[in-house]
């Protein structure tokens, strides 16, 4: 790509008023939540479908962040404390990737791959087992044009990216229900040939913690014109949310540089009387909270979401929460819970393993960060996918064509 530099500032310049515009009125209408921001303890337990969060979890005596209460002299001392809080448990993540299929190449094929972990930490970290690995799946022209009542558009954009997000929900359950021992559904499951999992269940007492990169409250649905997908995105993330509340899985959602506005909604309601704001115009809670959440470590009180897209979920209205955490020096991070969670009063766990964690993987969950190297498909690995296609198309009669426009453009594929 040739990126000429004048002629991209001169298009940037002429719009920067638009830019610093935005940046005003974010800035003047944080001002406005700051000035009240002591209000915001009026969330609390207010159960109240006209506002988008209410605040379960009662704020601490002063402030309003809860510490890990405790302070640290130096990153030495901050790591011990994550190594020790570590022993003894066991961390889980998933992450996927994908080939979407290319317009230049023929046939049209696709892949999505997903990575595991499986942290078994014992007293020392060192003493652990690592059960770790990538579970791919391939998709030919026979899947992409014959769809289900989810894919109503052949080759549309929106089916590998629901194929990915789908194996990675998939895979997840996969692990824990290997974890559990529970393997009734293994036989009929239509992976079971190609299926990487074979460790050991755990001892009945070992505690699971669950981290997916991504979102429980699926509000990119909104997006979506189809109602069939909305409910098998949401029928898939049930599936899960059901196995884990009922084999005592510790779940949560990732989420860095949320956009997530709930309690900033909420609070402009409470303050100002508007109810009906741009909230592109509003801070995230994340920018929010942020002056609030000082030291490495704290985090916001248990938050209900009652964002619109929750109102189609069947077993889980009203019942996924979250919070804010700071485990760097950016924006603090959000974290999305099932409230069973919370009614298991585990959130702290939850909350500290979190910290631990991404001591360990410097600003994000170590385990997190482990299943997305495993997972992640980079431009070597793309070209290798057609070099093993092509020698597989070759030995059995097929060829792999190339269009034109790709030879033109040199675009090396294999």
């Amino acid at each position: 790509m040739v990126l000429e530099d004048l002629k991209v500032a001169g298009l940037m310049s002429r719009k920067i008023n638009e830019l610093l515009e935005y940046n005003r009125d974010v800035q003047e209408n944080l001002e406005v939540l700051r000035r009240d921001f002591h209000k915001v303890r009026n969330l609390v337990e207010t159960g109240g479908k006209h506002f988008e969060a209410s605040i379960l979890e009662p704020f601490p005596r002063e402030g309003y962040a809860y510490s890990l209460g405790r302070t640290f002299k130096d990153v030495s001392e901050l790591k011990g404390w994550a190594t020790d809080y570590l022993a003894n448990r066991v961390i889980v993540a998933v992450d996927g990737s994908q080939i979407g299929f290319d317009q230049h190449v023929t046939p049209k094929v696709a892949m999505v791959q997903t990575g595991y972990i499986v942290m078994v930490r014992e007293e020392s970290l060192n003493d652990g087992t690592v059960h770790q690995g990538t579970f791919p799946r391939f998709y030919t022209p026979r899947d992409l044009t014959r769809g289900s009542s989810v894919e109503t558009e052949a080759l549309s954009t929106a089916t590998i990216p629901y194929w990915r997000w789908k194996h990675e929900i998939a895979t997840l359950r996969c692990v824990l229900m290997r974890l559990k021992g529970i393997t009734s559904e293994c036989e009929k499951c239509p992976d079971k040939a190609d299926c990487p999992l074979s460790f050991t269940p755990l001892d009945e007492d070992r505690e699971v913690v669950a981290l997916m990169d991504g979102t429980l409250i699926l509000s990119f649905l909104t997006l979506m014109r189809g109602r069939e997908i909305r409910k098998d995105y949401i029928a898939t993330l049930e599936e899960l949310l059901r196995f884990c509340e009922k084999n005592s899985v510790i779940l949560a959602g990732y989420i860095v540089n949320s956009n997530a506005r709930e309690v900033s909604k909420s609070l402009w309601a409470l303050v100002t009387g508007e109810t009906k704001v741009d909230e592109r115009e509003l801070p995230t809670d994340a920018l929010l909270f942020n002056e609030h959440l000082k030291s490495f470590g704290d985090r916001t009180p248990f938050t209900v979401s009652h964002r619109h897209i929750l109102s189609e979920y069947e077993a889980y209205k009203d019942r996924v929460g979250f919070f804010y955490v700071r485990t760097d020096s950016q924006m603090p991070t959000r974290i999305e819970v099932p409230l069973f969670v919370y009614g298991w009063d585990k959130l702290d766990v939850l909350w500290r393993s979190i910290a631990a964690e991404s001591v360990l993987g410097r600003g994000y969950p170590y385990t997190l960060a482990r299943a997305h190297e495993l997972a992640v498909i980079k431009g070597e690995d793309r070209r290798r996918f057609y070099m093993i296609l092509d020698k597989i198309l070759s030995k059995h009669g097929g060829r792999l064509v190339i269009s034109s426009k790709n030879r033109r453009k040199n675009v090396q594929i294999v």
